[in-house]
């Protein structure tokens, strides 16, 4: 990936966007392979998560990439990047929103629960440890 964003090459990124493509076709099959050998009652959230799980223990992949880029600064040490990732989501999230959506709760069914702490003492001293 990186040699073909480097090199500005159309054939390099032509080759990197069938690269893709192939292995997005791989992942698929493999998902559908080993869909066939899951127990058909779980649900399709299990099933996913478990083939993840599965592809996760099978990589030697991070989840954060070698190299980090937001408004072309590119990062590649750890410290870098997280301060990188801490400017970008400071960016999205820090400043107020500007909707105006009327939000009623008067009628919402759990808005009027009420519990106890002795309530939860008693849901957790019931729950069985496994």
């Amino acid at each position: 990936r990186r040699s073909a964003r480097e090199s500005h090459e159309p054939a390099d990124r032509e080759a990197l966007k069938n690269y893709r493509a192939l292995y997005k076709q791989k992942v698929l099959l493999k998902k559908k392979e080993f869909i066939t050998t899951v127990d058909p009652c779980e649900s399709d959230s299990v099933v996913n998560k478990r083939f993840w799980s599965h592809v996760k223990s099978k990589t030697k992949c991070g989840r954060i990439p070698d190299s980090v880029q937001y408004n072309s600064r590119f990062r590649t040490k750890a410290k870098d990047k997280s301060e990188l990732f801490n400017t970008f989501f400071c960016a999205q999230f820090s400043d107020a929103s500007s909707y105006n959506i009327d939000i009623n709760f008067s009628e919402n069914p759990l808005y009027d629960i009420f519990i106890t702490p002795s309530d939860v003492y008693e849901i957790l001293r019931k729950i069985k440890p496994s």
